[in-house]
């Protein structure tokens, strides 16, 4: 691991990207002619230099690997050209050299094979790598905002997803939630018109609530797994622990380990904790008899198979695209105690 490096990168990643889209500026005007698309760059920009940054980290290709496959979709690259994105990751391979050129020539080799492996497979189409437990977390991470109803999931594999989830362990093994799963179309999309924030005035409201400007995508999925809390009185609770801790934690590893094996079965995913769950749960035990604690929160998560022809950030309702939401990275900082 070359983490020392990765922390050079990371303290000079805003600086380096703000030299590259000033260039982009200046020799290529129309790349960067909007907000959106001065915007979209320096979020790319970011994206590739994270994927450095991992790269060094761990020692490997699959950070840079899965965003050049991001690039492409239905094996269709999703760039009219490659020259500027090109010349721009090679401006900042150089950056990145320069930056740790007093660091090992085992770093220094590391960096110029990750640039070789982004721009060779970027301009020559990607080298599908075969599912793995990094490639899974890679997709777990993304949000899927849009499915392929045709192509639903089989429910041997909903099986083994429900199986893998509630086997995950929770405070002395005891159970502070219960878990729906829904493959039914009509339950899932009453759940997508209450995935809403009425505080968000992004969201919009029309007078169909299913045809409201704007919901949370990937609530609508042909799998939905539905985390609700548990009848507190039942939880034997000798430490005093407290219900509310135990509940967030027992759902995080179990959503969290769902994902994962969800996409290492070749399936996509999105999270969803936005919604208005007191109206939801009312209308789960009146329209389907599903009585829930009174509680105002809980966890959604969608799982099934893409639209390939959109970007996973498109919205869908009946083919339309109501939306496209943004999407950031995130750099956990890592100690590594050997």
């Amino acid at each position: 691991m070359h983490y020392s490096a990765a922390d050079i990168v990371l303290k000079n990643k805003e600086n380096m990207i703000t030299d590259i889209i000033l260039w982009i500026k200046d020799t290529h005007p129309l790349r960067t002619d909007s907000i959106f698309a001065a915007n979209k760059c320096k979020r790319d920009l970011g994206t590739v230099t994270n994927a450095f940054i991992n790269g060094l980290k761990f020692n490997n290709k699959e950070n840079i690997q899965f965003l050049v496959e991001e690039f492409y979709r239905n094996n269709t690259l999703q760039l009219q050209s490659t020259n500027v994105e090109v010349a721009s990751y090679t401006m900042l391979k150089d950056k990145i050299i320069d930056l740790c050129g007093t660091e090992t020539i085992q770093a220094i080799n590391h960096i110029k094979y990750l640039y070789n492996e982004l721009i060779t497979q970027l301009v020559n189409g990607p080298v599908y790598t075969e599912m793995n437990v990094e490639k899974a977390s890679f997709i777990a991470e993304r949000c899927q905002r849009n499915w392929d109803y045709n192509n639903p999931v089989s429910i041997a594999d909903v099986n083994s997803i429900v199986q893998s989830a509630v086997s995950m362990p929770s405070k002395q093994n005891r159970q502070y939630y219960k878990l729906i799963v829904s493959t039914n179309t009509d339950f899932n999309r009453l759940c997508y018109t209450l995935a809403i924030d009425r505080t968000d005035p992004k969201f919009g409201f029309g007078k169909d609530i299913n045809y409201a400007y704007h919901r949370n995508g990937q609530v609508l999925a042909p799998m939905l797994m539905l985390y609700t809390p548990a009848d507190e009185s039942g939880i034997d609770d000798p430490f005093n622990d407290g219900f509310n801790k135990n509940f967030y934690t027992s759902i995080g590893i179990s959503s969290g380990v769902a994902a994962h094996s969800a996409a290492m079965l070749g399936y996509k995913t999105g999270f969803c904790a936005c919604s208005v769950w007191r109206e939801l749960y009312t209308a789960l035990n009146e329209q389907y008899n599903i009585p829930i604690p009174e509680w105002n929160y809980g966890l959604m998560l969608g799982i099934g198979n893409p639209m390939w022809e959109y970007s996973r950030q498109a919205v869908l309702i009946d083919d339309f695209v109501y939306d496209t939401d943004d999407s950031y990275d995130k750099i956990v900082d890592i100690n590594f105690v050997h």
